[in-house]
């Protein structure tokens, strides 16, 4: 479904491709957190960038990376999975961040770059069933004063000079939350993520 050139998939369908996980189990029972809760979006990953670097290692540590605080430079790392029955190539992530009154209106979206100077990294090859972090980690600094929202994109690289979608009117949160190409997480409280 595409929406103001927007790809969406509902929850029910997972696309054929790379997409961004909604929730993760394994987090349950972690802070004493009840059951039955699980993290939505569990795939944008920050630290500050001063700290131990980050693994490449996925569930362990994932909790722990989201951590969001203002006028700090944070490592950021975007991952996700393969859903195809074959290995996916040639997909990349994009980063942005915006003030939570302007989420639905993508000219107020910043684009964040990686520590080489790029707007998106590449996820590399990605074999069926796969979880990667794309490649390269992105460099963010929020401003002090303000709640944010960080917007994470999986795209495809045919697409890199303008994936963004279209500023000329409103997008449809409930899609751009339920979409699995994209990502959305509430800096105020990253351990209850809006989708």
């Amino acid at each position: 479904m595409t929406n103001m050139g927007m790809t969406f998939y509902s929850n029910e369908e997972l696309p054929d491709d790379l997409y961004m996980h909604k929730t993760d189990s394994c987090y349950k029972h972690m802070h004493g957190l009840p059951e039955w809760y699980n993290f939505n979006a569990p795939c944008i990953l920050a630290h500050p960038a001063d700290s131990s670097s980050i693994k490449e290692g996925y569930s362990s540590w994932a909790l722990r990376a989201r951590r969001f605080t203002t006028g700090v430079e944070l490592n950021v790392r975007i991952a996700a999975s393969n859903n195809a029955s074959t290995p996916k190539s040639n997909r990349i992530a994009c980063l942005y961040y915006v003030e939570k009154d302007y989420l639905p209106f993508t000219a107020h979206w910043q684009e964040v770059r990686t520590y080489q100077g790029n707007l998106l990294s590449d996820f590399g090859t990605v074999d069926p069933g796969q979880r990667v972090l794309a490649q390269d980690s992105f460099k963010l600094i929020l401003p002090v004063n303000g709640d944010y929202y960080i917007i994470a994109q999986i795209n495809d690289i045919e697409n890199r000079l303008n994936p963004k979608p279209p500023s000329t009117r409103a997008i449809d949160l409930e899609k751009l939350h339920q979409s699995y190409l994209w990502s959305v997480l509430d800096t105020a409280n990253p351990y209850y993520i809006t989708g």
